[in-house]
């Protein structure tokens, strides 16, 4: 079986969920290596990530390669040539290189944004949504590890806004019995970043507001499912295709009609964000329930 896959390897994409899988099934530390060496995968691991691969069984030699990766090779040869040129170390240097023809374009601007929100009987807690310009895409009720559901919120605006420069590729809900389940947002090569990890509170707080039973589980599911619809309708032109079965996920496909074929939130945010004001009352109703609660009818 190892053989086999190795040998299928370069052919496919190897993502952060591959490794972990693969290291639960007892493939050894040089097959991992290798793995990682010929299909040339790139993975961007934050200090979070290590630990949780850690924590899954994945060893520290695989770990050490996969920082190695392309993409980590590249960080690096950008940050010491921006410390160069300007004469000074840590990542403000970066804002001193001059920029010229041959310079990389910069990072578009931020599509994400967070809105400080109560909710009745909320007990005068302080709840955040993620805001994707004028509409409410998750609402966030738990710390889950931050200073506040605010920080929280800022990081995941700030993970969401990193994949939006990937725009191809879709997210997904990873699992693991010892672990609480992360929303991933897989990119092009395999890459994988993670977006966020889904509390226990997160679901119970859901499940208080659901005709469904929330899990942190189906939660997880219901967020990556949330999240591609969205991606699919504000940045590439397509239709939303994960809620748009159910009930309040008619909201979607209208504003994706509204939106028509050539509209993306990167070109003219202005554009989706007046697309949703204009949406009827009750159609803004539904995109406002499918960020606060599970709705009746998801399978995860």
């Amino acid at each position: 079986m190892a053989a086999a896959f190795a040998f299928a390897a370069p052919a496919q994409a190897l993502s952060v969920y591959d490794i972990i899988q693969l290291s639960k099934a007892d493939y050894s530390d040089d097959q991992l290596i290798r793995l990682v060496d010929t299909t040339n995968a790139v993975f961007e691991l934050d200090a979070g990530d290590i630990t949780r691969l850690k924590k899954l069984g994945v060893s520290e030699p695989v770990i050490r390669r996969m920082l190695q990766s392309p993409a980590s090779q590249e960080d690096e040869a950008d940050a010491a040539g921006a410390s160069a040129i300007a004469g000074q170390s840590g990542p403000e240097s970066r804002s001193s290189i001059p920029r010229t023809a041959s310079a990389a374009p910069s990072p578009p601007a931020a599509i994400f944004d967070v809105q400080s929100m109560t909710e009745q009987a909320a007990g005068g807690h302080q709840h955040a949504g993620v805001m994707l310009d004028g509409a409410t895409v998750l609402v966030l009720r738990d710390e889950a590890g931050y200073n506040s559901v605010l920080a929280r919120a800022r990081a995941v605006a700030k993970s969401l806004d990193q994949a939006a420069r990937d725009d191809e590729g879709q997210f997904r809900s990873v699992s693991d019995d010892a672990q609480a389940p992360e929303v991933y947002f897989y990119g092009p090569a395999g890459r994988a970043s993670r977006i966020l990890a889904v509390s226990a509170h997160d679901a119970y707080a859901y499940d208080a507001r659901s005709v469904v039973h929330v899990t942190p589980r189906v939660l997880a599911d219901y967020w990556a499912a949330l999240l591609n619809d969205y991606w699919a309708l504000a940045l590439r032109q397509q239709a939303p295709s994960h809620l748009t079965g159910l009930h309040p996920g008619d909201a979607l496909q209208l504003l994706y009609r509204k939106l028509g074929p050539e509209a993306s939130v990167m070109d003219d945010p202005r554009q989706f964000r007046q697309t949703v004001t204009q949406l009827p009352g009750t159609a803004r109703q539904h995109l406002e329930s499918l960020a606060r609660s599970v709705p009746e009818g998801f399978e995860n």
